[in-house]
């Protein structure tokens, strides 16, 4: 059993490719106390979370990926979780069994881009507003090709999705499952390579970096708002009575496809 002090403390513990090895074990009982504390873990193979012990009070979990392959990581038995940290080292993430609606999940050493998909709970995320954050840093590249190579989001039964562009240019697809609404902020430009069938609003008016984002894949669009970046908005189904607003900038909308009849976009 280990605890913390009332300041913000840091754990530190290693998941080995032989379990043997392992120093963070499934049965481990932790205690962060007050302030904002903080699992750094080294993964090397899966964890399934403490399902014999607890992170108690423990707000962060920090992930450096060291497997070669898809890491499985569980945060059961982790109450008080805010925020989670991805180092994915190139390899595809499953964070698996979040116990709490609303996280932020941070990545960063993806650019050469897989896919991190977060899981929760069964039922956690039922209700008709639910939301996650992205954090992403540096996250997927420009080769040179049409289409990039793009970090994937996945995170399944969530409403709203809020991405939040950091570091160099963020290459993403933001097709996590069934969003309906998509907040981006952030100082750094972002590319927006596919969206949900099932998303109905872009709201980028916190983001100042350039957004370049594709809609296309959006069954109707009623509302898009960008903001001070020179942005690049791809629509092919907007709403005749959608609202659009991209902002400060040179900003260009390009639409593919509209409905029958007059569009009137205010």
């Amino acid at each position: 059993e280990f605890s913390g002090v009332t300041g913000n403390d840091t754990f530190v513990g290693t998941i080995a490719s032989i379990s043997s090895d392992n120093t963070l074990q499934k049965g481990d009982k932790l205690d962060g106390g007050k302030g904002e504390d903080t699992l750094q873990v080294k993964a090397a193979g899966d964890f399934g979370g403490f399902s014999t012990g607890h992170a108690k009070d423990i707000e962060v979990v920090d992930i450096k990926n060291q497997k070669y392959g898809t890491l499985n990581y569980s945060l059961k038995g982790v109450d008080s979780i805010e925020k989670v940290k991805v180092d994915t080292n190139a390899q595809d993430i499953n964070i698996k069994d979040i116990s709490k609606e609303g996280i932020s999940v941070d990545v960063r050493n993806a650019d050469k881009a897989k896919t991190v998909t977060a899981l929760f709970d069964n039922g956690l995320n039922s209700g008709i507003d639910d939301k996650i954050e992205f954090v992403l840093e540096s996250v997927g590249t420009d080769d040179g090709t049409a289409t990039g190579i793009d970090l994937q989001l996945r995170a399944a039964d969530i409403e709203n999705l809020a991405l939040v562009s950091e570091g160099g240019s963020n290459f993403v697809n933001a097709d996590i499952g069934s969003s309906k609404k998509l907040e981006v902020s952030g100082d750094s430009d972002i590319k927006i390579a596919k969206v949900d069938y099932t998303l109905k609003e872009l709201d980028a008016s916190e983001a100042k970096g350039n957004i370049n984002a594709n809609l296309s894949a959006s069954s109707n669009i009623s509302s898009i708002t960008t903001g001070s970046g020179d942005d690049n908005v791809t629509v092919k189904k907007l709403s005749p009575s959608a609202t659009v607003d991209l902002g400060e900038g040179a900003d260009t909308l390009t639409l593919k496809d509209s409905p029958a009849g007059t569009l009137s976009p205010t």
